[in-house]
């Protein structure tokens, strides 16, 4: 018996199916229950039902398609195993014999497969024949059964070079392939000259659309002995498998009388349901005896308004378009089928959520369990999402194993190592995933610490010099990890930094790091074993026991089941395909089999009583109440057929065929069925760019063209590109937002420009009164108020503090490090030391450029730097003495600090920079502070590139220090209004003015800030006020600060610029 149960209504088929199990005996507890789905999602929707219904529900197996022919031939006895012809078995036994290209006809492949990486590419290759051939042994086995008897079937010149490998594959092996495992079954069945096993006494088909034909056979041989029950979600109560296509009717219109006139179907059931219509005719030609159900289409109530989500329905449910001037009318705020448009991914997501909280809001009744959110590949959105639904209890399904299992993708990453530089970045960011660290005991505090050493010893890429030659490049040490782990190993052994041949030890480490730097010795150990280990060619077993010693040295010993997912996955490789293939492989088609199983998708997290959000696939017909659509976008969706040139399958085009095109409409039309009170579609309608439309999918146009045709009318609501913008948040627009600081941001545009200038810092801080003060602490502020006030009062930074690891060699500095170099080899050539040992220093630490282009610039920055070395030297102030440690009372505080750049006869300070305003005050600061401490034993010399600064050992008195203090201390209240720089530029054309100037100090002041604002060197005023400008910001306090403090030191030192 086979039954034909049709509605266009899920929960209608479940009801049914709950009465036809009633009807036939009920729940048996010793006789499991068959059903045949297309996927595991209707598995769980079934199984809650039944649960539901039944109150309580077991004893049942659900299963796919292949699984359940498996199934049958294992109940029936038929001993058919077609293993060796598994998709995956089948991909390892054609690279094996594509292998061997002698055969003349297999002359058109050599091209192709010869060359550089002819591994990868012959197993990439293999994996699409292995699909091909899958589908020829379910799709076509008339074609299989020809090439069995040495026949070519098509005029393709590509069938002559498969039928030789299909050959090859059959040469010698009594395994049947899954063709004539399924031909062999239904002859069995055809025979009916056997006895059906109690489980297949009732067969539950349940969810699909489609079918293969021979499928289909398999089912109508079992219906002669066993009851199938067939449930069918269809759009259309008529049948409407003889509809014609939109080409056909375009055709016949354009053709005067010269068609034969054909029904007249729903627009969307012909641009969209060909799928089902083929299915529909199928039944009708393969079905010799079949039972028809009842009536359990639904339809829905004929109102005088109904929304249009409802009379779309009725219109597909009837097959027809109900015209416009007899249609019922539309409710005034209908939002039955809702369309939008953003700008990104991001912003479709961010608007999502906004409509879902208010669905919530607006209906108690509905929950989070009634919504689900789908897109073509809900990946894209993956990352997304749990950002943005973070208070909303939700699931992600259909996600790649990568993404659900962090072992499979850390481990995709460790494997990813050995085909590229190993740069520190790579491997840190490996070291950094706690899977990973913990296995070496190193933590979040030891990391930053590895960090830094490998920042200080200079390790940019490569594990030593003999893997950079192996891989084909030049064979150097400087900045690989074995150059650096030796160098920091030396440096702890030796304490010091004296050269040891060509290798300078890196002296920064301490016993007390000795045992981190031993785990992390241990870590890059394991990558270098691992390198030894992928870096030859092994077969399938071998392969699969390296990989598993691999994770295990990686993760250490775990027994959590992502792990022991992954343990699984690598299983795998070993058996049953390595009994099909025993050649070596190399490395690389190994990870990229690996990358090929990390992506595979997986249904886990699916109707779980939460917001579901998963990709469109074909056969989930699931109902919900509100269905969202996101990323139907032009050119994505639905996604194009691209077939191989030597696809025998589109040769002829039969009913039953797989289209990813027609997989992709039909879904769309079951979303449309599924959703009960509100359909949701959203795309990238926008340019991020430009602001441009895009126009949707053709699937949303012929939709709202089929709504226009039955009287509908539905407006795309255009979204802007920013969240704050002020449209969400007035009651003229039609948007909205539940953001709250979004909101106030969109009221802070409102405001007018001359309600916020001024400072958008406006209070005055009461910080604790510490009067022990730090030197340091004053020698920040007087550089730069405004970023102390910033960094040091409000906590707050502009920018990251995390400095980025380098993954190349240097081949030119930057200004910072030629700067900071340069202050080091001043020190150098002060001291006489050799200037070649620097070099090599600076160049194992990956500071300056490498080889002979590196030394030549070496040599001509020594040059430049030479002649300021002996400037500095020509100040002659003796020996430099021991920095000197202070602890002194200043008024009614105490000031204690640490002073360096003490001589004998005097303070020295340099810098190989141009004079700057900061420097006057380091040096007076200075000056100051050793004159309280007492110690003060002769003038203050600041040396720079294009100044000398002198300060007489008599210079300032103690209550210099104290109006220094009283600065600091209102600066800390409130932003100051001392600009260093620009108050220097002030008090300099001050003084020139005195002689021969003319300009206006405050006009020098002006240009030096708004310089340094146009350059970004005081970024910290865009926090502290509105719009930073210095001619708003030099006012009257300013110039009181420079005469009361800055004007009495310029002219208390003397400036010598003729250097």
């Amino acid at each position: 018996m086979f039954a034909l149960y049709t509605s266009n209504r899920t929960e209608v088929l479940a009801e049914q199916l709950a009465a036809v199990i009633s009807e036939t005996g009920g729940q048996d507890l010793f006789t499991k229950a068959i059903f045949l789905v297309q996927s595991r999602e209707m598995e769980r929707m079934l199984s809650q039902f039944l649960a539901d219904r039944f109150g309580v529900w077991g004893n049942s197996k659900y299963l796919l398609p292949m699984q359940f022919i498996e199934y049958v031939c294992q109940l029936l006895e038929l001993d058919l195993d077609s293993g060796a012809f598994d998709r995956s078995i089948l991909t390892w036994r054609l690279e094996l014999l594509l292998r061997d290209l002698g055969d003349r006809v297999l002359l058109p492949l050599r091209a192709y497969l010869s060359g550089p990486h002819t591994d990868l590419k012959r197993y990439q290759f293999a994996k699409q024949l292995a699909h091909l051939f899958d589908q020829y042994q379910i799709m076509r086995p008339e074609l299989i059964r020809a090439w069995d008897a040495g026949h070519r079937v098509t005029l393709n010149s590509s069938e002559e070079w498969q039928l030789c490998l299909w050959k090859k594959l059959r040469e010698g092996s009594s395994i049947t392939h899954r063709g004539e495992v399924i031909g062999a079954l239904i002859t069995h069945l055809e025979k009916r000259q056997h006895s059906v096993p109690a489980q297949l006494q009732r067969l539950f088909v349940f969810g699909l659309h489609t079918l293969p034909p021979q499928f289909l056979k398999i089912l109508t041989g079992l219906a002669t002995s066993a009851a199938v029950h067939f449930f069918l979600l269809a759009p259309c109560s008529a049948y409407w498998g003889d509809m014609e296509s939109r080409r056909l009717k375009i055709a016949r219109e354009s053709d005067d009388g010269l068609w034969p006139d054909s029904n007249s179907f729903h627009p969307l059931l012909v641009g969209l349901g060909r799928q089902g219509a083929d299915f529909q005719d199928m039944l009708l030609e393969q079905v010799e005896e079949m039972i028809e159900g009842p009536d359990l289409f639904v339809n829905h109530d004929e109102k005088t308004v109904m929304p249009v989500l409802n009379r779309l329905q009725n219109g597909l449910l009837n097959g027809n378009v109900v015209e416009s001037d007899s249609a019922a009318s539309c409710p005034e705020d209908d939002d039955s089928v809702v369309v939008v448009s953003c700008h990104s991914r991001m912003r479709e997501t961010a608007v999502l959520k906004d409509h879902i909280l208010k669905w919530l809001t607006d209906n108690p009744d509905l929950g989070l369990h009634d919504i689900v959110v789908m897109a073509p590949d809900i990946q894209l959105y993956a990352d997304l999402i749990p950002a943005l639904f973070k208070d909303l209890p939700h699931d992600i399904s259909d996600c790649r194993k990568r993404r659900d299992n962090r072992y499979v993708e850390i481990f995709l990453q460790f494997l990813e190592l050995f085909r590229g530089r190993f740069t520190s970045t790579e491997i840190f960011s490996l070291l950094d995933q706690p899977e990973v660290g913990g296995t070496f005991a190193i933590g979040p505090a030891d990391l930053e610490t590895i960090k830094s050493w490998l920042r200080d010893v200079g390790i940019r890429w490569g594990l030593s010099g003999e893997q950079r030659y192996q891989d084909g490049l030049a064979q150097f040490e400087a900045g690989t990890w074995d150059f650096g782990l030796e160098r920091m190993l030396f440096g702890l052994a030796t304490g010091s930094k004296d050269p040891v041949g060509s290798l300078i030890p890196h002296g920064e480490i301490e016993g007390g790091d000795a045992e981190l730097l031993g785990r992390f010795c241990e870590f890059i150990e394991v990558i270098e074993l691992s390198r030894r280990d992928v870096s030859k060619f092994q077969n399938l077993r071998s392969w699969s026991s390296v990989l598993h010693d691999m994770a295990r040295l990686l993760f250490g010993p775990t027994d959590t089941a992502d792990y022991l997912a992954l343990e699984e996955m690598l299983a795998g490789l070993a058996d049953p395909a390595a009994t099909y293939h025993d050649k070596a492989l190399e490395f690389e088609v190994i990870r990229t089999w690996f990358e090929f199983e990390a992506d595979a998708a997986t249904s886990v997290d699916f109707l779980r009583g939460r917001l579901t959000f998963c990709s469109m696939l074909p056969m989930r017909s699931i109902p919900f109440k509100v269905i969202c659509l996101l990323g139907l976008n032009d050119r994505e969706f639905p996604k194009q057929d691209r077939f191989l040139p030597f696809n025998l399958l589109t040769e002829h085009y039969e009913k039953g065929d797989r289209s990813q095109r027609a997989d992709d409409r039909y879904q769309f039309l079951e979303a449309i069925m599924a959703a009960r009170s509100r359909l949701y579609i959203s795309y990238l309608g926008q340019s991020i760019r430009t602001n441009a439309k895009i126009p949707p999918s053709p699937v949303v146009t012929e939709l709202l063209e089929a709504i226009a045709q039955q009287g509908g009318s539905i407006k795309v609501c255009h979204h802007p590109l920013q969240p704050f913008d002020g449209s969400y948040f007035s009651s003229e627009s039609e948007l909205f937002s539940h953001h709250r600081y979004y909101c106030t941001t969109a009221k802070s545009f409102l405001t007018s420009t001359a309600e916020v200038a001024g400072p958008w810092f406006q209070d005055t801080i009461d910080p604790p009164i510490d009067i022990h003060l730090r030197f340091p602490d004053l020698l920040d502020f007087t550089a730069n108020p405004q970023r102390y006030f910033v960094r040091r009062i409000l906590q707050m930074t502009l920018r990251t503090e995390v400095e980025l690891l380098e993954d190349s060699e240097p081949f030119a500095l930057d200004p910072l490090e030629r700067y900071l170099v340069s202050q080091e080899l001043v020190e150098v050539l002060l001291d006489d030391r050799d200037t070649d040992i620097f070099l090599e220093e600076l160049q194992q630490r990956q500071l300056w450029p490498l080889g002979f282009p590196g030394r030549q610039q070496f040599q001509e920055f020594c040059g430049e730097l030479e002649d300021f070395a002996v400037r500095v030297a020509e100040e002659n102030l003796g020996m430099r003495l021991e920095n000197l440690e202070f602890d002194t009372e200043v008024g009614s505080d105490r000031l204690s600090g640490i002073i360096d750049s003490r001589f004998e006869k005097g303070q020295l300070i340099y810098r190989y920079g141009n004079l700057r305003g900061r420097d006057l005050l380091r040096g007076w600061l200075h000056h100051l502070a050793l004159g309280k401490a007492g110690v003060r034993n002769g003038p203050t010399k600041i040396v720079l590139k294009n100044a000398t600064i002198s300060i007489a050992s008599d210079s300032g008195a103690s209550h210099n220090l104290e109006e220094i203090i009283e600065l600091f201390r209102a600066g800390c209240r409130q932003p100051s209004k001392f600009f260093a720089e620009a108050a220097f530029a002030y008090c300099q054309q001050l003084i020139a003015n005195r002689s021969r100037g003319r300009t206006d100090p405050l006009a020098k002041a002006i240009k030096a800030l708004d310089h340094q604002i146009d350059n970004g060197y005081v970024e910290e005023l865009s926090i502290l006020f509105a719009e930073p400008r210095a001619i708003e910001l030099l006012d009257k306090e300013f110039e009181e600060i420079c005469h009361d403090f800055l004007l009495p030191v310029v002219e208390q030192v003397e400036i010598d610029t003729n250097v």
